[in-house]
């Protein structure tokens, strides 16, 4: 829960960055949101190498 809940404030923080104003170049932004969106959803149901345990 801990995690999930870090995934969605981190998510919540690249939003923002996205809408507002930044010094960082909006290719750059993108950039890395689309690879945070890649990797929630290539590891949202484990890794395929560790013991994943629904609490």
């Amino acid at each position: 829960m801990h995690v999930r809940n870090l995934i969605d404030e981190n998510r919540k923080k690249l939003n923002k960055e996205r809408l507002d104003d930044s010094l960082l170049a909006k290719p750059f932004i993108e950039s890395a949101f689309n690879f945070a969106r890649q990797a929630h959803c290539a590891y949202q149901n484990g890794d395929g190498h560790s013991v994943y345990y629904q609490i």
